[in-house]
């Protein structure tokens, strides 16, 4: 144990030398399920960069850290916080080019779960010259719906956002169908309700498992057959959600 303490130890006086870039998984919902690990890496970040700025300023007010918006000053003690999304311009990615030359340690963090799988932070490797990465793992939608499943699988289709362009977004509808696996399926909160409509058109016999706000006070997992709980979900207002449907 001493010794595996002392690797530990090397290594994060290592990381702290170096050039760290790390990508840190957040809470799904509730913030109570951050791990230590993730707290300690953020905290230690000269600049992290986020998905969306509301999101990431609540999450940095919660853990306490000060924080700062706008032009890099190097002499700032506060953490910096820049957004990057996959609509981010090129003026944008070469901001973050000569910014990331200033500073050591880097994170990011996408809006809730862990980054990289559907999710703008992959656009950042080929800005990460220099930099040793590492991933912090964490709580993931995925892995939390699947503990409601009422039935035991092996293999499952990991499909998540549909293609927003219509002939293209039926076309793999028609493929889920034909498949006939269970499959995870991820939308935008703002959506909830047309993708609800596209649900009950098209798998109206299939199961489902329905989870809405997970790990938080209101949440809900609606599971059984789409066209007896259709009605429920079209009810449910804007707010996080992930979906199992299978035959």
């Amino acid at each position: 144990m001493i010794y595996k303490h002392l690797i530990q130890k090397s290594l994060r006086r290592h990381c702290l030398q170096s050039k760290t870039f790390s990508y840190v998984s957040v809470p799904i919902g509730d913030f109570e399920d951050f791990t230590l690990k993730a707290i300690r890496i953020l905290k230690e970040s000269q600049c992290i960069i986020c998905e969306e700025l509301k999101p990431a300023r609540k999450l940095l007010k919660y853990l306490g850290l000060d924080f700062y918006h706008g032009k890099y000053d190097e002499k700032d003690s506060r953490v910096f916080l820049e957004r990057f999304h996959e609509n981010s311009s090129d003026d944008d990615k070469l901001f973050l080019k000569e910014m990331l030359k200033q500073v050591k340690r880097v994170s990011y963090i996408s809006d809730c779960g862990s980054p990289i799988f559907e999710d703008p932070g992959n656009g950042l490797l080929g800005l990460l010259k220099g930099f040793d990465i590492q991933r912090v793992g964490g709580v993931s939608s995925l892995s939390y719906l699947m503990m409601y499943l009422p039935i035991h699988i092996k293999q499952f289709e990991m499909f998540g956002f549909l293609n927003r362009e219509t002939s293209i977004r039926k076309s793999e509808i028609n493929k889920i169908k034909s498949s006939k696996k269970c499959t995870f399926l991820m939308e935008t909160p703002y959506r909830i309700q047309k993708f609800v409509k596209e649900l009950e058109d098209n798998f109206k016999d299939w199961n489902i498992v329905f989870g809405y706000r997970l790990s938080m006070d209101d949440e809900k997992v609606i599971c059984g057959k789409i066209s007896k709980f259709s009605s429920k979900l079209k009810t449910l207002t804007k707010g996080e959600f992930v979906v199992f449907i299978y035959p």
